[in-house]
């Protein structure tokens, strides 16, 4: 039983969240993430923190991607999935996990789970219409079908209000993307 024991290490979470915020708004800072020490929650988790499994993951991808380590940040990426599919899209932090694992795609310039992502983001961000600072899933979803080159598809599931806004995000990812392959 003594071997159960929980971590005396104490990370706040909230402070960490804080933190991977600041970076998303000011776009600096992504290589100082794995030295905060909170890296351990992505690589290492411990039973204790388990409950915010899904945030750490999406934030360790999230860093990885934007400091420029495709691979792990794949590979953190692939823990997410079934938590997104299970994850209960009223949970406070449900829209950032999602909004993070479609940035690190974007960021990454890969495809890998991007049906899961996507469903996830238009049956359970977009209709409920549930917001998190720094994530616009609108824009998400238009990056998430510029990834895959669909830049004219309709999309039946989305309010006009919606429908305009990420078709709006469309332009910007396609402009993006030529701007950034020149």
């Amino acid at each position: 039983m003594l071997e159960r024991r929980l971590s005396t290490e104490f990370v706040n979470l909230d402070l960490m969240g804080a933190r991977h915020d600041l970076r998303i708004a000011l776009d600096e800072g992504w290589q100082d993430a794995f030295q905060d020490g909170t890296s351990e929650l992505f690589f290492e988790p411990k039973l204790e923190q388990n409950w915010a499994f899904a945030m750490t993951c999406s934030n360790g991808a999230c860093f990885a991607a934007r400091s420029n380590l495709p691979d792990a940040a794949i590979r953190l990426l692939g823990m997410l999935p079934r938590a997104l599919e299970r994850g209960a899209s009223w949970e406070p932090s449900y829209s950032a996990v999602a909004c993070d694992a479609a940035a690190v795609l974007w960021y990454s310039d890969r495809t890998d789970v991007i049906e899961v992502i996507e469903s996830c983001i238009r049956d359970k961000v977009l209709p409920p219409d549930f917001r998190w600072p720094m994530r616009d899933a609108p824009l998400v979803v238009g990056r998430l079908w510029a990834l895959r080159e669909q830049y004219e598809q309709a999309s039946p599931g989305l309010t006009a209000h919606e429908s305009y806004w990420t078709r709006k995000a469309y332009g910007r990812c396609a402009l993006s993307s030529t701007i950034t392959k020149l």
